[in-house]
């Protein structure tokens, strides 16, 4: 599961070899902050997104049930001008190669490209999920809002996606993950 350290090297990686830079930053920082299943992310359509409450709302998921997607704060207003910028209509996914919908295998192949290139082990798509419910546990946040921000139907599901060695990292900070940050705001 990629740390916290890991997925600001992805982040620079991806910022200096991208050839879809905006695309490919939104999708992947709508997984590292939400934690939705990669799928919930690629099936979105401009029309399931609320600008507004930053919200994004999935009639039905993996485990048949409806869910909404909880933004962090000042997404909507990055959301609205990247539809804006693409020119993107209600019926449009918002993740996109050239208005076709992309497909798992071709995202699952850019995280690849952008791991290689930061130097970072392989890893799955899925695995960042695991690496926002140990980011929030990190953070302080109660296990049962990251069950419910996950969308798990039992305690224990969500449990076995925390890190058990996340405490031992707890408060360090480097000078490059610092400089990041301010890029990225």
């Amino acid at each position: 599961m990629p740390t916290r350290h890991d997925l600001l090297k992805f982040l620079q990686s991806l910022l200096r070899k991208s050839s879809h830079l905006e695309r490919d930053l939104l999708f992947f920082l709508l997984l590292m902050t939400t934690g939705s299943r990669p799928s919930e992310i690629l099936t979105t359509k401009i029309s399931e997104i609320d600008f507004v409450n930053e919200t994004i709302y999935k009639k039905e998921t993996k485990n048949k049930s409806s869910k909404i997607i909880v933004l962090r704060e000042g997404f909507g207003i990055i959301l609205q001008k990247y539809i804006e910028k693409f020119s993107l209509k209600d019926e449009d996914y918002l993740i996109n190669n050239n208005g076709d919908n992309m497909n798992i295998i071709e995202l699952q192949g850019t995280f690849e490209f952008f791991l290689k290139e930061a130097n970072l082990p392989f890893s799955t798509l899925h695995k960042l999920r695991h690496s926002f419910a140990t980011i929030m546990v990190e953070s302080g946040a109660e296990i049962l809002v990251i069950q419910q921000l996950l969308g798990h139907k039992k305690i224990h599901s969500t449990k076995t996606y925390i890190d058990p060695n996340y405490i031992r990292n707890n408060g360090m900070e480097l000078q490059m993950n610092k400089e990041l940050y301010k890029h990225l705001r």
